[in-house]
């Protein structure tokens, strides 16, 4: 998808500035794309116009990912009122089983999440140790995309596979 989008941006840049290299008066395109320069169209300015659509392109990827992950918040994939108190089995299971059948589970990171603390209240049944695997496996997925967003171009989505696994997230803090 990236690569799709990153030679989508060029292309659509290439245009635009062929477009502004009819469009533009002669002093206009002198000034944004030093349409005068004998080197033309190898400019500063047509770098920077490349640039600048790829940048575009990678916004409408972070875009339509930041869509993908707010649709899984609003799954109500956990009941949202303050007096639910979910119990072993009864509450836990279907809480599961939507998890599970979700197809963005192993793209997404709310339901990944959501899976990881489930089993691990159910191998505990307590709520401190589910709480403890919590926190870590949230600090990790941040600093996890924030490590994403400096090496993107590497990354397979803009969210990569998440490892929640306690070999995982105790290399959190190492």
């Amino acid at each position: 998808m990236r690569i799709i989008t990153l030679i989508v941006s060029l292309i659509t840049a290439i245009v635009v500035i062929a477009l502004l290299t009819r469009l533009l008066p002669p002093d206009a395109a002198s000034v944004m794309l030093d349409i005068k320069r004998s080197s033309w169209p190898f400019t500063v300015q047509n770098v920077l116009w490349l640039a600048f659509f790829v940048g575009l392109g990678e916004l409408s990827i972070r875009w339509r990912a930041g869509r993908l992950e707010e649709s899984q918040i609003n799954r109500n994939y956990l009941p949202e009122d303050e007096e639910t108190v979910l119990r072993p089995g009864d509450d836990i299971t279907p809480i599961y089983q939507k998890v599970r059948a979700s197809k963005y589970r192993e793209v997404c990171f709310v339901p990944r999440l959501i899976e990881r603390c489930v089993l691990g209240f159910n191998l505990s049944h307590s709520a401190d140790q589910t709480n403890s695997l919590l926190i870590p496996a949230l600090s990790c997925i941040c600093m996890k995309s924030i490590c994403a967003t400096t090496s993107s171009a590497t990354s397979p989505g803009w969210f990569p596979r998440w490892d929640l696994s306690e070999q995982s997230l105790a290399s959190c803090w190492r």
